[in-house]
C-alpha cells in the first residue's frame, strides 16, 4: 500500500508541472529570461529535425513551475539575504546603477586589466587580413569600439582594483608595435568628456542611451570625414525630448523594474528612409539623397546608432556577426566597411574569420 501511495503522489509530481504548462498557469508571472521559443513553435512536417529542436527549446525554457521557483529564488537571495541573485550575470552598483557580471566575456575582469594571451596577436591578425583585402578592393575599414558601462562609469561599480591594460589596449598596442594599418575608431575619450555633460548610458541597461548614441556617432564621423566629403548630423538637427520608460536588460535578469529618464532625438527634417531587407541579423536600409554606401558588421550597440546611419548614407547594410564576408562585399559594393564591437565582445575577433 506504501509503495504504491509513494508510486501515486510521484506521477502527480511529475504531471503538476506539465498541467502548469499545458494550462498556462504561469502565463502572468514575470519572467528574466529572453526565450528563444516563448510561445509553441511552428510544427514544419518537412523539417522535423528543426521542429523537434524548437520544440525541445520551447519545453526547455518554458517548464511548469519554472517561472515560480526562479521568483522565489529571486526574491528570497535579494530581500531575505541581500545579495544580487544572478552576480555573475547582473552586479547591483551604486546609487542604483547596474552592471553585467562576469558572465558576458569576463566584462568585469576586463574593466581592470587581463592576463596578457594570445588573443591580442590572434584579432589583429584577422583585422590585419581584412583590412588588408578591403584596401585591395579600395574600400575603407574602420574598427569601432564602444565601450562598456563599466568603463565609462567605473565609479558606480560596486569594488575597484587595480587597473591593469585591458584588451584593447593591448591590441592597440600590438598594432602600434607592427604597424598595422587598421584604423581604430575607440569612444572612450570622446564619451568620458561627454558625460560630464550628460548622462550617456541606461543605469539599468548595458547599453548607451541614444544621446550616447549620438555622440558616438558623431566621433566616428569626424574620423570618415578625413577621408570622405561627407556632411554628418548635428543636435540642431533634432528635437530632443526626454520621458520616463522602463528600460533595462541588466535589471530584467533579476525582475527589477525602474524608470529612467529615455532620451529621444527626433529629426527636425528628416529624409525618407526605404526598408530594403527587415532582418534581425541581416538589415538594409535606402536613402537616395545620399550617396556613400555603408556596410557594417556590428552588435547591439549599432541599435541606437542606426537612425543617424540611415540619415548620413545611401544605403545602409548592417550585418549581426564579426566575420567579414567576401560575398557580402561583392554583393553590396560598399564606399565603406565599419566593424562596430561593443568592448566586452573583443575576444570574439580572436576566433573570427575572413570568409
Amino acid at each position: 500500500m506504501k509503495a504504491r501511495l509513494f508510486i501515486t503522489v510521484f506521477l502527480v509530481l511529475l504531471l503538476i508541472p506539465n498541467v502548469v504548462l499545458l494550462f498556462g498557469l504561469e502565463s502572468n508571472l514575470e519572467t528574466n529570461e529572453n526565450l528563444k521559443h516563448a510561445t509553441f513553435p511552428k510544427i514544419e512536417i518537412n523539417k522535423p529535425t528543426k521542429t523537434l529542436s524548437a520544440i525541445n527549446s520551447f519545453y526547455t525554457g518554458n517548464f511548469g513551475l519554472k517561472k515560480t521557483a526562479v521568483n522565489q529564488y529571486i526574491y528570497f537571495k535579494r530581500a531575505i539575504l541581500k545579495e544580487d541573485p544572478l552576480p555573475n550575470y547582473m552586479v547591483t552598483g551604486k546609487d542604483n546603477w547596474y552592471f553585467l557580471g562576469n558572465q558576458y566575456n569576463n566584462v568585469f575582469k576586463n574593466t581592470f586589466g587581463v592576463i596578457p594571451s594570445e588573443k591580442p596577436s590572434k584579432i589583429l591578425s584577422y583585422l590585419n587580413t581584412v583590412n588588408q583585402y578591403l584596401s585591395n578592393q579600395n574600400i575603407k575599414f574602420y574598427v569601432v569600439v564602444v565601450p562598456d558601462k563599466h568603463q565609462i562609469y567605473k565609479e558606480y561599480l560596486p569594488y575597484t582594483l587595480p587597473q591593469g591594460t585591458t584588451l584593447l589596449n593591448l591590441v592597440k598596442q600590438n598594432a602600434s608595435l607592427n604597424s598595422s594599418h587598421v584604423k581604430f575608431i575607440d569612444l572612450h575619450k570622446s564619451l568620458l568628456d561627454k558625460k560630464e555633460q550628460h548622462q550617456i548610458y541606461y543605469k539599468t541597461d548595458s547599453h548607451w542611451d541614444n544621446l550616447g548614441a549620438f555622440y558616438g556617432y558623431k566621433t566616428l564621423m569626424q574620423e570618415l570625414e578625413k577621408d570622405f566629403a561627407i556632411t554628418s548630423l548635428n543636435k540642431d538637427d533634432f528635437n530632443i525630448t526626454t520621458s520616463l520608460k522602463t528600460i533595462g536588460d541588466n535589471t530584467k535578469m533579476t525582475n527589477l523594474k525602474h524608470e529612467v529618464n529615455f532620451v529621444n532625438l527626433e529629426p527636425k527634417s528628416p529624409n525618407k528612409i526605404d526598408v530594403v531587407l527587415d532582418d534581425q541579423n541581416y538589415l538594409h536600409f535606402k536613402n537616395n539623397s545620399k550617396t556613400l554606401n555603408l556596410l557594417m558588421y556590428r552588435d547591439s550597440f549599432t541599435n541606437a546608432l542606426t537612425p543617424f546611419l540611415n540619415q548620413t548614407f545611401n544605403n545602409v547594410i548592417l550585418i549581426r556577426d564579426f566575420n567579414v564576408a567576401k560575398s557580402h562585399i561583392n554583393k553590396h559594393n560598399p564606399d565603406i566597411v565599419i566593424l562596430e564591437i561593443a568592448e566586452r565582445n573583443l575576444d570574439y575577433l580572436s576566433r573570427a574569420t575572413l570568409k
